[in-house]
């Protein structure tokens, strides 16, 4: 039998699949759009639910969390201007 590798979760209502068990702000943002925008305007907003340590929480910058399976990742762009 084929045991799983990875992790699916859900980011912005599509399923991903991962192979890490953490990640970090920006890879999350990455996950989601493709890309970050080098932009001072541009705020990215994460927010997570049925995480491993929290039921719910959100990131800032230089936040790590811990993926787990079925974990739901919101992540919106706001322009700021």
């Amino acid at each position: 039998m084929n045991k799983k590798k990875g992790n699916s979760i859900i980011i912005n209502g599509r399923i991903k699949e991962v192979d890490v068990k953490k990640m970090t702000y920006q890879e999350i943002i990455k996950l989601a759009f493709g890309s970050i925008e080098d932009n001072q305007n541009i705020v990215y907003t994460i927010k997570y639910s049925k995480g491993k340590h929290e039921d719910k929480g959100s990131m800032v910058e230089g936040d790590v969390i811990t993926i787990k399976e079925g974990m739901i990742i919101n992540v919106t762009r706001t322009d700021k201007s």
